[in-house]
């Protein structure tokens, strides 16, 4: 198997411009699908990516090692793979295909890693822990738990925003409501109170004090923050009301002011009532000025559908939303602006009995058609695929379930 099969990422090569830019609203916008070689990463599985100041992109993932697990990083800079170094190891992780470690650089260019790990005999008892590196990942700190709370209940699906200074902030959802409280609508995970905690990471490694953004949440379905050129940090999540609706909330922190949180809105009213959690979280995307709120729902008549809604004033307010699937969605959103101003919207489709990785470049006018990336299973071991800008381009990658390894793709969006 060549080092392009093994990790053949795809990335959106994009028209250039300068990134606060914003597309024409009758611009239609094409996506052209190429391959590049990646890093041998054999049996590489749940990646993330993140866009560093250099313009590179910083990937990570886990490799098991017999009874043991690894998270992994390497740099794309220039076309190039840098060597992979280990971010931390142990026998004792937990490895989800739904909830995965997560990367960041702050602002002065210190790289922060999150992972899982088990703290009971429990099937969901697990602590988020991290790490830092000031040496562009070469070595790393002695791990630490990211969250007060030790109790054998599940803590993850975490999300990272660099802030000022050095620091960054953590969004990740909380299971210590379930220690010792009645069950909620029954037994077993997916009706135990879930709450939706946040704290900042300093540039020393110290952490502040914890922030309840919300009590009551969907207990596994990923998060994702990002911040506005105001400052403000926009966190976006699914819901979940004592009836059981998990419609997806928005929250804003106010620029300067780090404890305080917006009180939740729900941008549409979807109505999807599920007694168990869809394990489909939203995806936000920001160029400073406009942010894109991308989700997977059914709504009130039980369709499945991906959905994307603009804000023009950095998160304050929300447009009416699009449809952007193809009528078979499976969901596992995300979305990134190109430097050209479209935003990439990415979903599992399927597509004849055939599950697919599929991308869209729009404005908050038009869409253009829809491509395949590549091909899935459909399974929970696809994983979610993840994008990051890597300069005029948007590099993405995923779990290659067919081939065992990490894929990946470039997609370049370009004006019709």
């Amino acid at each position: 198997m060549s080092l392009a099969r093994l990790y053949s990422p795809v990335l959106l090569f994009l028209t250039a411009c300068a990134a606060s830019c914003a597309a024409p609203r009758d611009t239609v916008f094409d996506v052209v699908v190429e391959s590049i070689d990646g890093p041998l990463a054999p049996d590489g599985r749940f990646p993330s990516l993140f866009p560093l100041r250099s313009g590179a992109v910083l990937a990570s993932w886990v490799e098991p090692m017999g009874d043991s697990h690894r998270l992994r990083v390497s740099t794309l800079r220039d076309e190039r793979w840098s060597e992979p170094s280990t971010v931390a190891e142990g026998r004792d992780w937990f490895v989800n295909w739904a909830d995965f470690p997560t990367i960041a650089e702050s602002s002065e260019g210190t790289f922060f890693a999150t992972w899982l790990a088990k703290n009971g005999k429990g099937t969901y008892a697990y602590s988020v822990w991290f790490a830092r590196s000031k040496d562009a990942g070469e070595t790393w700190s002695s791990p630490r738990v990211l969250h007060e709370d030790q109790s054998e209940s599940e803590h993850g699906f975490v999300s990272l925003v660099p802030l000022e200074r050095g620091r960054v902030a953590a969004v990740w959802l909380d299971g210590r409501p379930q220690v010792g409280a009645p069950r909620a609508g029954g037994a077993g995970h997916g009706h135990a109170l879930t709450a939706l905690y946040s704290r900042v990471i300093e540039a020393d490694g110290s952490l502040s004090a914890e922030t309840v953004i919300d009590a009551r949440v969907c207990d596994c379905c990923q998060t994702d923050a990002v911040r506005t050129s105001d400052g403000a940090m926009i966190v976006a999540y699914r819901g979940r009301t004592p009836d059981e609706v998990r419609d997806i909330h928005v929250v804003r922190q106010r620029p300067g002011r780090e404890a305080g949180f917006t009180v939740p809105i729900s941008i549409r009213d979807d109505g999807w009532r599920t007694p168990g959690c869809p394990v489909n979280g939203p995806a936000l995307a920001s160029d400073g000025r406009r942010v894109a709120l991308v989700w997977y729902t059914h709504g009130h008549d039980e369709k499945p559908r991906v959905l994307v809604s603009f804000s023009e004033d950095r998160g304050r307010s929300f447009q009416a939303p699009t449809r952007v699937d193809d009528g078979s969605p499976l969901g596992r959103v995300d979305a990134r602006f190109a430097s050209n101003g479209a935003l990439v919207v990415t979903w599992l489709e399927t597509q004849g009995g055939v599950a697919e990785w599929r991308a869209r470049a729009m404005t908050p006018g038009t869409a253009g058609a829809s491509k395949k990336i590549a091909t899935a299973s459909g399974l929970r071991l696809d994983g979610f695929l993840r994008m990051a800008p890597s300069g005029d381009s948007i590099l993405a990658a995923w779990t290659d379930r067919f081939e065992g390894c990490l894929g990946a793709a470039r997609l370049r969006v370009e004006a019709e």
